[in-house]
């Protein structure tokens, strides 16, 4: 297996970023839902509470899903983000033939898991 040149890595890193926007702003979209909708129902002190255990287990996910993924293969990060519809065929055009091979090779086995 060949590494990925800076360009690519500069690619790859990139199209993480723009998954982790997605997934941002989904997440406080679903705390203003969370909070607007408990409000009334349960008291304040507790909203704070759930609210502070949904920004914990949100941020136990950052770390595994794009803090800690190792240098040398975010491929299957990427094939993964692309299968949740966190990015588009657009967005990894710019990914080079092997990366597009390699991602395909990922989402194939991503189909067969499931």
């Amino acid at each position: 297996m060949q590494k990925p040149s800076k360009t690519e890595k500069r690619v790859v890193r990139g199209l993480m970023h723009v998954a982790l926007e997605r997934e941002c702003g989904a997440f406080l979209d679903r705390l203003v839902e969370y909070i607007e909708g408990r409000r009334g129902e349960l008291s304040d002190r507790d909203v704070y509470n759930g609210v502070l255990k949904m920004n914990n287990l949100f941020q136990k996910h950052l770390l595994a899903d794009y803090v800690n993924v190792p240098n040398v293969d975010k491929y299957p990060r990427i094939a993964y983000l692309y299968s949740l519809g966190l990015l588009t065929d657009k967005e990894i055009s710019s990914v080079s033939d092997a990366g597009h091979a390699r991602i395909k090779e990922y989402l194939d086995e991503l189909k067969e898991e499931l």
